[in-house]
């Protein structure tokens, strides 16, 4: 098994316990419309599948039962599929009963079909799988150092715009926020160094942040994160109590990504304050 270093480990620590008593969320301007410096941008998060081989829903089976495996090539009346294993679900009747053998399925019986990028091959988008979030962005105010993070909440595919004091800010951490329930979170171990000001009586657009997009840039920056919480209820039972016991004992790291993209459209009393990476 792999060992993260002490430091990783220290950090994780250090940012649960910042997220629980040692910040202040940020006021967003809905609820403070007559603020006057504020910052603003705009948060995306793609669609994306917790999976890295092709699969397929079958619309016989129970919406959540899903066959991972191959596609190998189309027919005029389907795809030829060859499935990996049989799921595993946990309760019997989420299993499913079929061969583990190269076949043809017809496109009556497919209810979803994705390759192992997540392109939509046949069917429409299924809903297992799927991996979206909020993020939770962690500030510090340079000017005061001895003053409480400020957790920046940004909703997925969402607009933010948040009243802050005037000054250079960095971001000191990102929870994961998964599903929009806090038992299902992640967070960043390792980050890169970005700066932003906000200048006073502005409003201080500082991008649009993108997690993970699928398109390759210059400007997209690895985000070393830790699985924290999946929650003891998503692992009924007690083969689910194993299951969850073994996966967390794991720590799992993985990389997320964001990318800055410049979007910035002139209006009154906006200016370009955007993300600054420092190398």
């Amino acid at each position: 098994m792999t060992r993260l270093p002490i430091k990783y480990i220290l950090s994780s620590i250090i940012l649960v316990l910042i997220l629980s008593s040692c910040s202040n969320f940020a006021v967003s301007t809905k609820d403070d419309p007559d603020c006057e410096t504020v910052v603003s941008g705009r948060m995306t998060n793609p669609l994306s599948y917790d999976f890295d081989t092709d699969v397929m829903v079958l619309k016989k089976r129970k919406s959540h039962a899903y066959i991972l495996g191959q596609i190998i090539n189309k027919t005029d009346d389907g795809y030829i599929f060859k499935p990996d294993s049989i799921p595993f679900m946990g309760r019997e009747e989420y299993r499913s009963s079929y061969n583990i053998i190269e076949r043809e399925y017809k496109f009556s019986e497919i209810k979803s079909l994705l390759d192992q990028d997540a392109n939509l091959i046949h069917g429409y988008f299924p809903k297992i799988g799927q991996q979206y979030y909020d993020v939770n962005v962690l500030i510090q105010n340079n000017n005061k150092p001895d003053e409480k993070y400020i957790i920046l909440p940004l909703e997925r595919n969402s607009d933010f715009s948040f009243c802050l004091e005037s000054g250079f800010y960095s971001i000191v951490g990102y929870t994961f926020i998964l599903y929009k329930t806090e038992e299902l979170y992640d967070y960043a171990i390792k980050i890169p160094n970005i700066t932003f000001e906000v200048k006073k009586n502005r409003n201080n657009y500082i991008g649009d942040l993108i997690f993970n997009s699928p398109k390759e840039s210059l400007n997209k920056h690895n985000i070393l994160t830790k699985i924290g919480s999946r929650g003891q209820n998503m692992y009924p039972g007690l083969i689910g109590g194993l299951v969850y016991a073994t996966h967390m004992s794991l720590k799992n790291e993985f990389n997320n990504t964001i990318s800055i993209q410049d979007k910035f459209t002139p209006a009154p009393n906006k200016i370009n304050s955007l993300l600054h990476v420092v190398k």
